[in-house]
């Protein structure tokens, strides 16, 4: 019976080793399973980042070319007034002239037309007939020259002006779209600035949750070593009292056994 109890102990013994290798095996492969989601979590974590590092960067230098173009435009379209408006001047320049112009070719037909009276009154020709029919066409065709010269000075000048206009239209158009567009380039950056921060409190509580996680599963992977530890030493002391009953039992049979020589008797 004793050799029984031996051989209980023994397997008990076995068993309870095997339990504490157990526990330890568990205890460092949950090391290592939280040390590789350490890893994990921190390469994502950089990663993201990093990514959202450049993505910053990007904005910035979007916004910037949105800013260079914004002055150029502006700076476009601010030369294009100063062109209208030079055209204007140019215009306003041009019809004094042509009124100038207009000016002294009337005093020169006049002066035309009195010299050829005075011709006529000279040869002692009588102001009727032929003759005043030359006078007369004459004055036409001095009136038909001045007229033209007037249009083409109204022409020259509305052609000037009406390109001035133009210029300073296409001027304003440019500058509107250049303005709703540094806006829209604005708005962007003002969104991307916001949803990338958003981004990082997003990776930063990625990360938290995925070292909680690791955390977690470490601590539950201890306890239940523990747990395993705890039961291993229970084994030993229930079968350390097993074999001690075992033991006292056997003492007890042997010290109440009734000897031989006392049954012959």
């Amino acid at each position: 019976m004793l050799f029984t109890s031996l051989l209980s102990g023994i397997g008990s013994a076995i068993g309870i080793g095997s339990s504490l290798g157990a526990a330890s095996q568990r205890e460092s492969i949950a090391e290592i399973n939280h040390s590789i989601s350490s890893q994990n979590a921190s390469i994502a974590f950089g990663e993201s980042r990093q990514s959202l590092m450049f993505d910053r960067i990007r904005n910035r230098a979007e916004l910037n070319n949105a800013t260079i173009n914004y002055n150029l435009s502006v700076a476009e379209a601010e030369a294009r007034k100063r062109n209208a408006d030079r055209m204007r001047l140019f215009g306003e320049a041009k019809t004094t002239q042509s009124r100038e112009a207009i000016r002294r070719q009337r005093r020169a037909f006049d002066q035309m037309q009195s010299s050829q009276v005075v011709a006529i009154g000279a040869s002692g020709v009588e102001f009727q007939g032929s003759a005043l029919d030359v006078l007369a066409e004459s004055a036409g065709q001095m009136q038909l020259t001045l007229a033209d010269m007037h249009d083409q000075a109204n022409f020259e000048r509305s052609e000037t002006l009406h390109g001035a206009d133009v210029e300073e239209f296409s001027a304003d158009l440019s500058l509107n779209a250049a303005s709703a567009t540094m806006r829209s380039s604005k708005s962007a950056f003002k969104i991307n600035r916001a949803a990338n921060k958003l981004g990082r409190l997003s990776a930063r509580s990625r990360y938290r949750a995925s070292m909680f996680a690791a955390d977690a599963g470490q601590m539950t992977q201890q306890d239940a070593a523990v747990g395993q530890r705890r039961s291993a030493v229970g084994q030993i002391f229930a079968g350390g009292a097993a074999i001690a009953s075992m033991e006292a039992t056997e003492r007890e049979k042997i010290r109440t056994r009734t000897p031989s020589y006392q049954a012959q008797r």
